[in-house]
């Protein structure tokens, strides 16, 4: 029975991260910005350019 148990909490951690890793590439997918031709690319608060 506890070796159900384990199995069990192994698969829901494994799927909490999936998702939070999921969760964290869509975030920043969508808060990348890229602003016209002058090569510059601003993510949060952080600016490049190039």
């Amino acid at each position: 029975m506890e070796k159900k148990n384990k199995k069990a909490t192994i698969i829901i951690i494994s799927i909490m991260i999936v998702i939070i890793l999921a969760l964290a590439i869509t975030f920043a997918y969508f808060s990348t910005q890229l602003n016209g031709m002058e090569g510059i690319v601003k993510v949060g608060g952080i600016r490049l350019s190039t």
